[in-house]
């Protein structure tokens, strides 16, 4: 569930994260290019760590299936 919110959230948390660093290490004031380069610099590193947090949750998440349900069945049987 949280790789999915990273994912889709990651604009708005990316916007607020910009202006947040705007507001407190540039004191309210910096140049519309330098403000759109670190806003998108957020926003790709928020879509990243979702990314990443969600290729690790399937990874664990096949893992589960193989190692708890396929090793179950006997596959010499079929």
């Amino acid at each position: 569930m949280a790789p999915y919110y990273y994912l889709l959230n990651s604009v708005d948390m990316g916007i607020n994260s910009a202006n947040n660093d705007l507001n407190t290490a540039m004191v309210g004031w910096m140049d519309t290019e330098s403000f759109l380069v670190i806003q998108s610099g957020y926003i790709f590193s928020y879509l990243l760590v979702g990314g990443i947090f969600l290729l690790v949750c399937l990874l664990f998440f096949c893992i589960f299936l193989y190692k708890f349900l396929l090793i179950d069945i006997d596959l010499c049987k079929l």
